[in-house]
């Protein structure tokens, strides 16, 4: 039995809102009209109070997430849910009303939200679809990719004026703010980008270069001697109030348990000097290789304006990139979304249209089982299995895609791999999403992920 392991990470952590302490107030709010579902900027000036109510004036939603991370919840048209937001003395406070209900909802200080994106995809019962960036809680941006996460689906039946709701909340990107450029010596072993790195007054060894990996992970063997580990947790805000929870890393696989978050004084990796690192630990990394002391995740990746990984012969040693455009005369390039740890683009895999995430962490190439087929990617035989952070496994299956069009750029007779990894739990709209991996991308000589641009761009 072959064991592929898979490197792709993601943080599940949302950190307690900050008290709210401003003069006025901004909201933006979820509203159904003539043109489909919009988003709209509401001032509240201080001392007034506006009140809505689910279906009056076409109204939906407040999005306000409390904290960085994700949510996701259906509003139920039926059960008009009231919402009253206030702004007195400085303060503003939001109170949902839902039958004898009562759901005070925390809003953090306006220096915080300032700080973080939000992405939102709704869908509403009619078909009616949005997916949408609100940028430093300031101005809106569509979403070229279109709305990709719905862990609803078809699961539960909506009328048609409900809705699903699906917010992402993450560090906002400041545009010409990214400075860290260099070159990095990286290998390609068995499907991975290793390259070497070395912790000061820890352990050096080599990184898996992954672009699906929301932080950067380190083993506690590879850190400083007495290095404090501090534990982390999540934060849960529901109409029940709010829960603690402990802090999980999600993989394609599994959900693992940190050890908690250490402060690295530098990393090195090559000739680029990354400072003040807060990183992940871990007990267990997935089994890449020997050397192996961590994951470089888009948290320090993003420092740069763009990543451009090489694609050489299994063991050979090409460059990484940091910072600069790649050469001229890309073979395609590609709009990408880029929702907090991960890149989506369009696809069509046998000619329908797919979302995939760029993966660099991925050895392979995956579709869920209800993916597959409605790509028509039919398996052939076992493959065996999928290992990821921690020490979850994910059978798999084989499977050919006859084509893989990504912009003007065709892959022929694609193998991939067909499995139910706890990933794909959380993408059950209505087009399927696939983990596009190293196997398909290695068809390139070169890809590179433009964060400034918002672009992926393929050389032959």
């Amino acid at each position: 039995m072959r064991t592929i392991t898979l490197a792709a990470v993601t943080l599940l952590a949302s950190l307690s809102a900050a008290p709210a302490a401003l003069a006025d107030a901004d909201l933006f709010i979820l509203r159904r009209g003539e043109q489909g579902l919009a988003l709209e900027r509401v001032h509240l000036a201080e001392g007034t109070e506006k009140s809505w109510t689910v279906g009056i004036d076409g109204f939906v939603d407040v999005i306000m997430p409390p904290a960085p991370g994700g949510s996701a919840g259906i509003i139920q048209s039926a059960m008009k849910p009231t919402t009253v937001a206030r702004v007195r003395d400085g303060a503003l406070s939001v109170v949902t009303t839902l039958g004898t209900k009562r759901f005070e909802r925390p809003m953090p200080a306006p220096e915080e939200l300032r700080r973080w994106d939000i992405h939102v995809s709704a869908r509403s019962g009619d078909g009616t679809l949005l997916a949408a960036f609100i940028r430093g809680y300031e101005r809106l941006e569509p979403d070229t990719v279109g709305v990709v996460e719905d862990p609803f689906g078809t699961l539960i039946p909506l009328q048609p004026n409900d809705c699903v709701i699906n917010t992402t909340t993450f560090g906002a990107r400041v545009r010409g703010a990214a400075t860290v450029e260099g070159e990095v010596p990286v290998r390609l072993v068995r499907g991975h980008h290793l390259a070497h790195a070395s912790i000061e007054g820890g352990r050096s060894g080599d990184l898996v270069i992954d672009l699906a990996a929301g932080a950067t992970i380190i083993s506690k063997s590879a850190l400083p001697e007495g290095a404090v580990i501090t534990p982390s947790e999540t934060a849960e805000y529901s109409a029940d109030g709010v829960r603690r929870l402990a802090t999980e890393i999600g993989g394609a696989t599994n959900a693992a348990a940190p050890l908690g978050v250490t402060t690295l004084t530098s990393l090195v990796v090559g000739s680029i000097t990354y400072r003040a690192v807060e990183a992940i630990v871990m007990a267990e990394l997935p089994p890449v290789g020997e050397g192996v002391i961590g994951i470089l995740g888009i948290d320090l990746l993003t420092r740069s304006r763009a990543v451009s990984l090489p694609y050489p012969k299994d063991g050979e040693v090409g460059s990484m990139r940091l910072g600069a455009s790649g050469p001229k005369g890309a073979a395609a390039v590609i709009p990408i979304s880029v929702i907090g740890s991960r890149a989506y683009c369009q696809a069509l895999v046998n000619d329908s249209p797919a979302v995939m995430i760029v993966d660099s962490g991925s050895p392979i190439t995956i579709f869920d089982p209800r993916g597959a087929k409605a790509l028509g990617v039919v398996a052939d035989e076992a493959a065996g299995e999928a290992r990821g952070i921690g020490s979850g496994t994910a059978s798999l299956q084989i499977g050919t895609a006859k084509s893989i069009r990504l912009g003007e750029w065709t892959v022929e007779g694609s193998t991939v791999r067909i499995g139910s990894l706890p990933i794909f739990t959380r993408f059950q709209g209505s087009r399927p999403v696939g983990i596009l991996g190293n196997d398909t991308l290695s068809r390139c000589g070169r890809v590179e992920v433009d964060f400034e641009t918002a672009t992926l761009r393929l050389y032959r």
